[in-house]
């Protein structure tokens, strides 16, 4: 009983350390910008087609957070699987530019993503 019990408090260890390091999105701190727009195809990820000039946006999503094909369309999904936005969905994605003209970085709360 011992040994099942143990287990237990280190997958609930080991989850409460990967959500800590996704809930921030960024190692060192997250830029306290938001930038919004479409999300958009730019060959097999996601970009963000911006509101304000019409760039698209390479994107840098936190980690545990990728993109997948699902139903014919691309999906940005959480750590555990979750949809959190599509090809398409109008977004709010807090986080900063990664150098001059670089991708956007995502970090803070993804909940405010916006469909």
């Amino acid at each position: 009983m011992r040994r099942i019990a143990g287990r237990g408090l280190l997958a609930g260890a080991l989850l409460a350390g990967a959500m800590t390091v996704t809930a921030g999105g960024c190692a060192t701190g997250c830029p306290a910008a938001l930038l919004s727009g479409t999300l958009v195809v730019a060959g097999d990820e996601l970009a963000l087609l911006e509101d304000d000039s019409g760039t698209v946006r390479p994107i840098e999503w936190p980690t545990g957070f990728g993109v997948r094909s699902e139903d014919g369309r691309l999906v940005v999904t959480d750590l555990f699987g979750g949809v959190k936005a599509r090809e398409g969905d109008h977004v709010q994605l807090p986080g900063g530019e990664r150098g001059s003209d670089g991708p956007w970085g995502v970090c803070g709360d993804m909940d405010t993503l916006v469909r």
